[in-house]
């Protein structure tokens, strides 16, 4: 199966999946979108689905009318990409009869993959790293990523992201033509960027909840 995240939401929000923040929102408006989920599963069982909101004016609070008007969907289907989706779960928030200065509210649901990926089991905790130190190792990494794309070492940026990208190539099931035809156009949206990359400013240190991914 493939797992899909489907959410109609405004305010100052952040989506996360399995402890990674896979949707976030800081501007007014609202924000839609339809996300995959399988490359956040490493393997079938219970899933974690969390939202955090809060009024984009901090002087203001969420009216409880607005809290019950708010749903985050999972569909998913049984033969990738294609329709037809199966809506499974309809997540929806308790009755707060008060106004709320913010929420933090935690779903659960199941899913049932065939694979099992281990690739973080053994990741550091972040979070126990000095800050002002992971941060200069984070800016080191991704100026080497700017770099290597900026002078057209296409098949060095490649392999960096190896591990990264067989996960999600794993997750999405896709075939031998399909993982070609996916690295192929990533080699061709880097040599598109040859000589164009901007410098990095206005940097920030976002550690996701699982405290494994930086």
């Amino acid at each position: 199966k493939t797992y899909y995240l489907n959410y109609d939401l405004s305010g100052d929000f952040d989506i996360l999946f399995n402890g990674y923040a896979i949707s976030r929102n800081r501007k007014e408006g609202v924000k839609m979108s339809f996300e995959y989920l399988n490359p956040y599963i490493s393997k079938s069982g219970i899933q974690t689905i969390s939202l955090s909101l809060k009024h984009l004016n901090s002087n203001l609070k969420i009216n409880p009318e607005t809290l019950k008007g708010i749903s985050i969907d999972v569909y998913s289907s049984e033969n990738g990409e294609q329709p037809p989706f199966e809506k499974i779960h309809v997540f929806k928030l308790p009755d707060y009869k008060v106004e709320q200065s913010s929420i933090f509210y935690t779903w659960t649901c199941e899913a049932d993959v065939p694979f099992e990926i281990t690739t973080l089991d053994d990741a550091l905790d972040l979070a126990k790293e000095n800050p002002e130190e992971l941060l200069k190792e984070v800016i080191q990494a991704y100026e080497n990523v700017h770099d290597l794309i900026n002078q057209g070492k296409i098949e060095d940026y490649l392999l960096l992201y190896k591990k990264s990208r067989e996960r999600e190539m794993i997750s999405m099931y896709y075939d031998a033509a399909q993982q070609k035809d996916y690295l192929k156009g990533l080699a061709k949206r880097a040599s598109s960027s040859i000589g164009f990359m901007q410098p990095l400013t206005d940097i920030k240190l976002l550690i996701h909840p699982n405290n494994k991914i930086v």
